[in-house]
Order: structure tokens, then sequence, then C-alpha cells
């Protein structure tokens, strides 16, 4: 006879959740994840709760919304679906192979660019610089993070900036709120952005955005090397591919990026 399985309610509940919000990658409200799980709200919202306070869960400020949050990513290497970094990774090859250049990948987590992948091409280099996997960086400052603001609405940015103290890392970052919508502008108008030694000294980066198929930033896709091997040309040849590069992945995720 086989042993009787005793299963945990809560966890059950929590699945199912988690199942119900992978239908809704745009984000759904208490009421309609209780109503449809036959759970009471009370009960979704403790969970829910919890799930985002570990970000498998997150909530728009604005609508009150819950869809899936990037901590899920940590399982990707599990998911044969659907794994973002293998997806991205030939793209990054491309560039990398072709410029020489090594590329990283990062994703929003709250209010940080987490390097979920990274790319070095085959070429000795002495000089080459990379980024390490779960490398971590405030928003402000990296170019990566400039690609998430970007696409923040004129409501969440106004709270980032006022939820953020813009400390200054090097002589180079921008501290100043009214600037760095500046230069957050110009990301939306070049379509991509350019990070001068505001993280660390003598680093210059440029990200791209990878869009999915519902028109969302799903991640960045980054270059970085040191600035004395970078003029501005050379940025702005270098950022021009990068961007193409990324929109050919965007289009691969289904994006529709004419």
């Amino acid at each position: 006879m086989s042993e009787e399985i005793k299963t945990i309610a809560v966890i059950e509940k929590s699945i199912a959740i988690l199942e119900y919000l992978t239908n809704h990658p745009k984000g759904v409200s208490l009421s309609s994840i209780s109503h449809n799980i036959s759970i009471n709200k009370s009960t979704v919202y403790r969970i829910l709760q919890t799930l985002k306070l570990y970000n498998y869960v997150q909530q728009d400020q604005t609508t009150g919304y819950y869809k899936l949050g990037p901590r899920l990513f940590i399982f990707s290497s599990f998911i044969s679906n659907f794994n973002l970094s293998s997806f991205i990774l030939p793209y990054m090859q491309e560039f990398s192979d072709t410029t020489e250049y090594s590329t990283n990948l990062a994703i929003l987590e709250e209010n940080f660019s987490i390097t979920i992948e990274t790319y070095v091409p085959p070429i000795n280099s002495s000089i080459r610089i990379e980024a390490e996997k779960g490398f971590k960086s405030n928003l402000y400052c990296c170019a990566s993070g400039k690609v998430f603001l970007s696409a923040f609405s004129d409501a969440k940015l106004k709270q980032y900036l006022s939820d953020t103290t813009l400390t200054p890392l090097t002589s180079h970052t921008i501290i100043d709120p009214n600037k760095l919508k500046e230069d957050i502008k110009k990301v939306k108008d070049r379509g991509y952005a350019i990070e001068k030694m505001e993280n660390e000294e003598h680093i210059i980066s440029l990200a791209a955005p990878i869009i999915n198929a519902h028109g969302e930033v799903q991640a960045s896709l980054a270059m970085m090397a040191l600035a004395q091997t970078l003029s501005d040309d050379k940025i702005s040849s270098l950022g021009t591919h990068l961007k193409r590069v990324s929109k050919f992945a965007s289009q691969a995720l289904g994006a529709n990026t004419d």
C-alpha cells in the first residue's frame, strides 16, 4: 500500500496563485485572483504579501495589480520552454564576437539592476571589462538601470526619485534629479543608455532594452569598456549596434518593434 501524502494547504494555495498569475503577465487585481481560484481574499492577500516580500510577485504601484516577479528567474536553468538567458545568449555572442566587447544581460529586481548572464568573446585581451553574474547596481548610475528607468511611467519615476537617495559613487554620478530625468529622456530618444564613469571610475557602459511580446522592457542588454578606449564616435557606433541587436532579440520574443 502506498503511503498517503499529506499536503500543506498554504503551499497548495500559493501554487494556485502563482499558476493563475502566469496567465496574466500584465497583472491582475486581488479580487480577481480570489474569485477565480476560489480562495478568500484575506488569505490571498497574505500569501501575495509574502511572495512579494521575496520578489516572487510584484505589485504595480499605480493600479495595485499583481504579477509574477523577477525572483522567478533563479529557476531559469530548470525551465526548458523559456530560459531568458539561453534565449538571448546568441544575440550577446553576435554582438561580442563582432565588436570584441563582453556583454551582459540584466533584469529589474525591485529598484536594482541584476546581472543574470554574461558573455566574453574568445579573444585574448588584457583590457577587457566584464560584469559578474549576480552583480547588483542602483538604477540611477548604470546603463541597464537607466534603460529600466526609461520605461517607468511619469508617476512611477517620480515615486522612484522620491524614495531614492542619489548617492554619488564617483565624481561623475548624476545626483541632481532633474539632470537624471533629462538623461533618461535621452535614453528614450536615442534608444540606448550611456553611463560614463557614474558607477565606477574609468568605466563606460551602454545598454539597450529587450522588449517582450507585451511591449514591456523585460531585460537590458549591455556592454562595458574602459573609458580611455571609447571616443564619442565609438560610443555612438557601439550604441547603434547594440540597439540593433536588442531589437532583433526583442522581435524573436514576439515584440512589435516597428
